[in-house]
């Protein structure tokens, strides 16, 4: 498997600072070979598309890579709103941009797995798969990354609520430009478009949860997801080696923690914010992906939403 590096267009100068880092890094194979099975369940939120897939990774995998966060360091602290330090709130964790760099670098088993797994959706899908810019910074506001790494050992009902967001939001405007790859070198897709329509690029994420050994599902701290008025639609498990794709502009949060006093479990999530980029005018990926997870395993499962279904 190989890593593209390119260096993104600055659109605006809202993160035109020292600080950002426009490189972006693209996922390519070595050589098509043939997918592992895995279980897959799709469910669609006000046209929002989601994926959860089960049993990819092998426990060898998901062992070496618990370990590894295990032993990482996170040196930020993690707040949900500005006001929750002063509050005496529970912080989560995060990795800088040091940590974040070397973890992406040399990523234990399961990560690189993952990597390798986006070279070959690139091919099966004919589009480029790529990160989003790897930091935008601006003084006003916390660095965006794009690979981002969260750790928490307790998750509050307020910090829930709080940290409801959207990883981007395309239909608003981007601050950087994605090549169209069926023009001419140089041309940039319209900052603002709707996400995964034909011809434009598909922006999702990519979440890769581990937990320690002594974790249980009833511990909570997955992920909630929401509609656009706010209200929480579906919630899906912390699962060890579980990896969830979602689209960008889907809102969502870390579910809050039910922790019996005794226990001492943690989680993290691995993510990625990801440009699906069609090489072709005709082409719309996020139908492409749709279809390629039927052919892809046997299990595709269609889900319904509402009632705040948990899976």
């Amino acid at each position: 498997m190989k890593i593209r590096k390119e260096r993104s267009v600055l659109i605006g100068d809202y993160y035109n600072t020292p600080q950002t880092s426009l490189m972006t890094f693209h996922f390519e194979p070595d050589s098509e070979r043939e997918l592992r099975p895995c279980s897959i369940r799709h469910a669609s939120i006000e046209n929002k598309d989601l994926y959860v897939i089960d049993n990819y990774f092998d426990k060898e995998a998901c062992a070496e890579t618990r370990r590894y966060f295990e032993k990482a360091s996170y040196s930020r602290l993690s707040y949900s709103t500005s006001d929750s330090e002063m509050e005496e709130e529970h912080p989560g964790y995060s990795m800088n941009t040091k940590e974040r760099w070397s973890l992406f670098y040399q990523p234990p088993a399961s990560i690189r797995e993952l990597h390798e797994l986006l070279g070959e959706l690139s091919v099966r899908l004919n589009a480029e798969i790529s990160t989003a810019p790897w930091e935008l910074s601006h003084q006003a506001e916390a660095v965006t990354p794009s690979v981002i790494v969260n750790y928490h050992t307790q998750v509050s009902p307020k910090s829930m609520l709080a940290g409801r967001h959207r990883d981007c939001d395309p239909a608003k405007g981007l601050f950087y430009g994605i090549p169209i790859l069926y023009k001419e070198k140089g041309a940039v897709h319209e900052n603002s478009f709707e996400n995964g329509a034909t011809g434009k690029p598909w922006l999702v994420s990519a979440l890769l949860y581990a937990a320690s050994e002594c974790f249980l599902p009833e511990y909570r701290m997955g992920t909630v997801y929401y509609k656009t008025d706010g209200e929480a639609e579906m919630k899906t498990d912390c699962l060890d080696g579980r990896l969830v794709l979602f689209e960008g502009d889907l809102f969502h949060s870390v579910e809050d923690s039910h922790i019996p006093p005794e226990a001492k479990p943690w989680r993290t999530s691995y993510v990625l914010k990801l440009v699906i980029n069609p090489r072709e005018e005709t082409q719309n990926v996020k139908q492409a992906f749709s279809e390629f997870s039927q052919k892809w395993s046997s299990e595709v499962s269609e889900l319904c939403t509402g009632a705040l279904m948990r899976i």
